[in-house]
């Protein structure tokens, strides 16, 4: 499946056609209510998009993962030669001006890198807002698991490599990911998979 976005005049994060769920808190009762939020496609060409990261990396506490893709996204927006393979993606509450991505709104990012075909995806680093973890009533739930939702929408099949923690594990096993052989932190997710379950 091809999910390139027809070339613009302009360089921005470009808005993609699913738009994931997440759960967004209510301040007045304490309850969560779904909300719909947007998946980007973060642009290397853009040096607000680059900033973003940054941005995203210098103040997410406790969130390495984003620090790592923060460097490699940098990198590949100053050469050419892996762009291809790689994909940088984010789910935002933001709805419209992409091209000005705000960095409070970002609820979670990630890194993959696709197959020959585009129907495949490993993904390198997913993080969500450190908030979503270490406040008891964070403002957005869901935020990783939006961005999985979007990448089960655009490809067919899901690798990663997961860290071996309990609660790593149990939160890809609740994304209907499962090992795909011995070393169980090696994890798939795949369409034909999901219809069989």
């Amino acid at each position: 499946m091809n999910i390139n976005i027809p070339p613009t005049l302009s360089f921005q994060a470009h808005p993609m056609k699913y738009r994931p769920t997440v759960m967004k808190l209510n301040n007045e009762d304490k309850n969560y209510r779904q909300e719909q939020v947007s998946m980007v496609e973060i642009d290397l060409d853009n040096k607000n998009d680059i900033k973003t990261l940054s941005n995203l990396s210098e103040n997410w506490t406790n969130a390495n993962l984003v620090t790592s893709l923060y460097s490699e996204a940098k990198e590949m927006s100053e050469e050419d030669e892996y762009r291809l393979d790689y994909r940088f993606y984010a789910i935002t509450s933001q709805n419209d001006d992409f091209e000005n991505l705000d960095p409070e709104k970002i609820l979670s990012v990630c890194e993959i890198e696709t197959s020959e075909d585009d129907d495949s995806a490993f993904i390198e680093y997913i993080q969500s807002h450190p908030d979503s973890s270490s406040k008891i009533y964070p403002e957005y739930k869901r935020g990783a698991s939006a961005m999985l939702d979007g990448l089960k929408y655009y490809y067919d099949n899901i690798r990663l490599y997961a860290i071996p923690t309990k609660d790593v594990l149990n939160f890809y096993k609740r994304n209907d990911f499962y090992p795909c052989c011995k070393n169980r932190h090696y994890l798939c997710w795949t369409k034909q998979k999901k219809l069989e379950m």
